[in-house]
């Protein structure tokens, strides 16, 4: 994934519930991590915007992880 800061990212899967403590966390490299709202758009999409990751992180194309809370603990994702 490039270092697209802003872009809006689709997640699609399965079962999604609606909940208040929905999270996107964005992993680079298992060093840098940042948070980003989800809006639950139904059970099957969920929608969020890729955060900054920092300077830390160099322009270009990076694998990153992308996990999903729906309780603001366990998580589960892939990368992209």
């Amino acid at each position: 994934m490039a270092k697209r800061k802003g872009y809006k990212l689709f997640i699609h899967g399965s079962n999604f519930m609606n909940t208040k403590q929905m999270m996107a966390k964005f992993t680079w490299d298992d060093k840098v991590s940042h948070l980003s709202y989800v809006v639950f758009k139904n059970s099957k999409l969920l929608g969020t915007i890729i955060p900054d990751l920092g300077a830390e992180v160099p322009e270009g194309d990076h694998l990153v992880t992308v996990q999903v809370t729906l309780n603001g603990q366990q998580y589960a994702g892939e990368k992209i």
